[in-house]
């Protein structure tokens, strides 16, 4: 059997493990965000316990030191900006009785303006239609908002044993590692030991890529909104600095609260924010994003997109954020065993 013959059966069985993997997982997705979401914490902040280690801190001290200035920054960010979030909150809960009205008002003057410049009545038609569809699904998002918020409250518990396994994987992260090793042949343990160094340093470039991106985007998507005179700036470029970590989802959710925002102000201010967003995201989201982490990786950019669409429609939010690097795992048995 030749080299070729071998290397497409062995990209064959790598897949239809994954598509196994991807199925059992999927029937278990209700216990798996809080093991994720504990595993990403502690993969972001290893190096700063790794960073304690050497300064003869104990391992478990070092994990310990590092969750608390974790929350500690947490705090901190939340002591300068949460007035500010809290200030333009409030004056948006005295808007929202009134909120629906404008929405409705906003599009039924766009549907007059639309219609008064176009003859065909089968174009007119369509252009009702849209305007209905878009109206409804922004009302169906002030009525659920509320929902989301405490469906989001309610998990603080697993938000809690996330951090709790967080501080347990980089206690023991070496020991983990060790472990792993020699439950291999030693024959193998190198290939095993490559592996696993190769996919450390790739899974470090795509999150540490993906949280300065946010950051940066997250600061202009702000400071863009408060240029453009959206009231709201400072609550929008805040989530949108935690919304980016998954892609496309993030943004698309960012969208739509800055323009409900926005139309609260008028019409001007909504374009205005239209703008912006359409610049800010088309710039880095859209365009530095996937060719930087893309070049970093040696992965095209199609390929990244398409895994997260992927993702996304399997995992949810979750999928975003675990697709690309689920894919650097497979990517990488295939590369070094095969």
């Amino acid at each position: 059997m030749n080299k070729e013959i071998k290397n497409a059966l062995f990209t064959s069985f790598v897949l239809v493990v994954a598509v196994v993997i991807l199925y059992l997982l999927y029937t278990v997705r209700g216990v798996i965000p809080p093991i994720i979401f504990g595993a990403v914490i502690a993969y972001v902040l290893l190096p700063v316990t790794n960073f304690f280690e050497k300064l003869k801190f104990p391992r478990s001290l070092a994990s310990f030191v590092t969750l608390l200035l974790f929350f500690f920054a947490i705090i901190l960010l939340g002591y300068f900006l949460l007035p500010l979030i809290l200030r333009e909150l409030i004056e948006l809960g005295h808007k929202i009785p009134n909120l629906q009205e404008n929405i409705s008002s906003f599009f039924e003057n766009l549907g007059k303006v639309l219609n008064a410049q176009v003859e065909s009545a089968f174009v007119r038609n369509i252009i009702s239609n849209a305007t209905t569809t878009l109206q409804s699904v922004i009302l169906n998002f002030i009525s659920n908002f509320a929902k989301q918020a405490g469906s989001t409250l309610s998990n603080i518990g697993s938000l809690v044993i996330s951090f709790l396994l967080a501080y347990f994987f980089m206690k023991d992260s070496k020991a983990l590692y060790r472990i792993t090793l020699r439950r291999f042949d030693p024959r193998i343990r190198v290939k095993i030991k490559q592996y696993l160094d190769r996919t450390n340093s790739e899974m470090r470039t795509y999150f540490s890529t993906l949280v300065i991106i946010s950051i940066i985007v997250g600061f202009f998507m702000g400071l863009g909104s408060f240029i453009a005179g959206v009231k709201y700036a400072v609550f929008i470029g805040f989530i949108d600095s935690f919304l980016e970590m998954l892609p496309y989802i993030g943004p698309t959710i960012v969208f739509l609260t800055g323009a409900l925002l926005s139309l609260t102000q008028g019409f001007k201010t909504f374009l205005a924010f239209i703008i912006v967003f359409s610049i800010v995201e088309g710039l880095f989201s859209n365009g530095i994003l996937p060719h930087m982490v893309g070049d970093k990786l040696k992965v095209p950019p199609v390929i990244i997109i398409l895994m997260i669409a992927i993702g996304g429609a399997i995992f949810g939010p979750l999928g975003v954020l675990i697709a690309t690097p689920t894919f650097l795992i497979f990517r990488n048995i295939r590369i070094i065993f095969s």
